[in-house]
């Protein structure tokens, strides 16, 4: 938030009328935002990704730093529930390892 006040403070471009001007700044900035939310085509993205980007479909990618992590016992057995109702074929009994995962790229070009 203050970065942002920040930033708008120093588009100030006529002192004689400080709140107005930045009014009409901040509406042009959220205009512009709504205008990026609503069309996702106007960001401009390369195509490429990072070696470690993972594609989990419908444009969200997870991106590094990742870690490799052996699942305890209690999480391998929720899985092994989970994967029993949706009928997965997974080995019981097996260790299953996941990949954490940092962070995700979102479809509107955010990364949370």
């Amino acid at each position: 938030m203050e970065r942002t006040i920040g930033n708008l403070g120093e588009e100030i471009r006529l002192h004689s009328d400080l709140y107005a001007n930045l009014s009409q700044r901040t509406i042009e900035c959220v205009c512009v935002n709504a205008l990026y939310a609503l069309t996702l085509d106007l960001l401009h993205t390369t195509g490429k990704l990072p070696a470690s980007a993972c594609d989990i479909g419908n444009n969200y990618l997870l991106l590094g730093p990742h870690k490799h992590h052996e699942m305890d016992a209690t999480t391998l057995e929720a899985f092994q529930t989970f994967s029993d109702l949706h009928h997965w074929r997974i080995k019981h009994g097996d260790s299953l390892s996941i990949d954490r995962f940092a962070r995700l790229l979102l479809p509107n070009g955010r990364v949370a």
